[in-house]
């Protein structure tokens, strides 16, 4: 979440600390 923008935050309310693992490379596949 920490790594990427304003989409990732709101990846990492759903993902948690998924998205804190990979990053950018989770919110973009979801767009």
């Amino acid at each position: 979440a920490e790594n990427s923008g304003a989409v990732a935050t709101v990846r990492s309310e759903a993902e948690g600390p998924a998205d804190h693992v990979t990053g950018v490379q989770v919110t973009i596949p979801v767009s």
